[in-house]
């Protein structure tokens, strides 16, 4: 009996330190920090406790303040109505108190659109009792993923996630939201306290290539996760395929080879009309070529490129994208982490922008593209010597623009066969260098 005697005086004493308590009761609040996200809207917890069960706050003067601010008024109820005149503009239309439950000594207070700013202190308060309620709010932000490059025949994606005031967990999800075993993952803190988390994952072509990067704060009941379509050109050729590919193009070639010996009779005929054919298709060819290029070569214009504002500018001065997404590319610090942002912008535009981008960046930073364009006619080196058949043309206007010699021409005039002229061709581009 003596033990539970000692036990009750503690915990008055306690209340009485804390909550202000006399004879008139206490005030109840939290024992913890209260934890919210920024945008959520918060409930501090208030409650009128009195000895004689009379918790009837209705017709008393309620009070919530933070001590630290000026004005420090928060939230004021007196003469059975809120008087807040004097609140601090911070809270203005923010704060209300559940009326209809004052009657049962319930005094928590309403905080709405929570604010960064209104991690603090508060103080709760019917006077003389008081008691303190601690708020943090959390911060958090909308993870980005980018293609870091090809991992044999898989690709390689990564995802950040920046400013998240609680230690977040980071997971990688699949397009039927099975967890994917994921690479290295890092965690950063910074000089205010703030985290960002990286994590990478290797991810193998599917039939939907969607997959999804999940970012949660178990604290604060936050998470925020971004989905992401990885074009199927950005996955590395198997063998399989390359193999494919080569037996096609044979197969092709005996069949012409064959059939050349019917339909030549018809070759000085169709001649011009498949050249103009051909034109148009190398034209429609560069024009989606814009478009490829924009991925395959996400890594590389990642590092390289440095004008990102004005290349968003001028989408924006086209109506390709919004005022809202040249905002998130602003937003960014670093070149790198602007173009990040902007393949987001444009992944989510679609084709017509990504064009329009390529374009762009061919009058603002030639020398890229230049490299980008050189390392596509190499690649395609043994689909060009099988496929082109006017390359006296070709020749021709290099010839016209200073590109190759006389010489050079002679050389590919005198080979017999399109395939020889072409090879011929690659041999003077390969002595000329990437400019030609």
């Amino acid at each position: 009996m003596k033990y539970y005697l000692v036990r009750a005086m503690f915990f008055l004493l306690v209340v009485t330190a804390v909550s202000g308590a006399d004879d008139t009761g206490y005030l109840v609040g939290p024992t913890k920090p209260v934890l919210i996200a920024e945008g959520d809207d918060v409930i501090l917890p208030c409650t009128l406790n009195n000895p004689n069960g009379n918790n009837n706050a209705f017709d008393q003067t309620v009070e919530w303040s933070r001590l630290d601010l000026n004005p420090k008024e928060v939230h004021l109820y007196r003469n059975i109505r809120d008087e807040n005149a004097d609140q601090n503009t911070n809270y203005k239309g923010r704060t209300s108190l559940f009326r209809d439950d004052l009657e049962n000594g319930i005094i928590s207070l309403k905080l709405s659109r929570v604010k960064l700013a209104d991690t603090g202190n508060y103080t709760c308060s019917v006077p003389p009792l008081k008691t303190v309620i601690q708020l943090i709010v959390g911060a958090v932000s909308q993870p980005v993923i980018s293609v870091v490059g090809p991992k044999d025949y898989d690709v390689v994606l990564k995802c950040v996630a920046t400013f998240w005031t609680f230690k977040p967990d980071l997971t990688w999800l699949d397009s039927d939201g099975s967890i994917l075993t994921e690479g290295p993952t890092e965690i950063q803190i910074d000089s205010e306290g703030r985290y960002t988390v990286r994590g990478e994952v290797t991810v193998q072509k599917t039939d939907k290539n969607m997959f999804t990067c999940r970012v949660n704060q178990q604290q604060i009941n936050q998470m925020k996760k971004t989905e992401y379509n990885v074009p199927d050109a950005v996955f590395p050729m198997s063998r399989g395929q390359k193999a494919g590919i080569i037996i096609g193009v044979i197969i092709a070639v005996t069949i012409l080879s064959v059939a050349g010996g019917v339909y030549m009779w018809r070759q000085k005929k169709q001649l011009k009309q498949q050249q103009e054919e051909q034109k148009k298709q190398l034209k429609q060819q560069q024009e989606e070529q814009n478009i490829h290029n924009v991925n395959p070569h996400m890594a590389e214009l990642i590092q390289r490129v440095t004008k990102v504002i004005p290349i968003t500018d001028e989408l924006l001065q086209k109506g390709l994208i919004q005022e809202e997404d040249c905002s998130n590319v602003l937003f960014a610090d670093a070149s790198k982490d602007q173009m990040i942002m902007l393949y987001q912008v444009l992944d989510y535009r679609g084709p017509k922008a990504k064009s329009a981008f390529y374009r762009i960046l061919k009058e603002k930073e030639p020398d890229i593209i230049r490299d980008l364009d050189v390392d596509f006619v190499d690649q395609n080196k043994d689909l060009f010597i099988q496929r082109v058949n006017d390359v006296n043309s070709i020749s021709d206007e290099l010839l016209q623009k200073g590109l190759i010699k006389k010489e050079d021409e002679d050389k590919i005039r005198a080979a017999e066969t399109s395939q020889d002229q072409m090879t011929q061709l690659y041999q003077v581009l390969s002595d000329s260098g990437p400019d030609s």
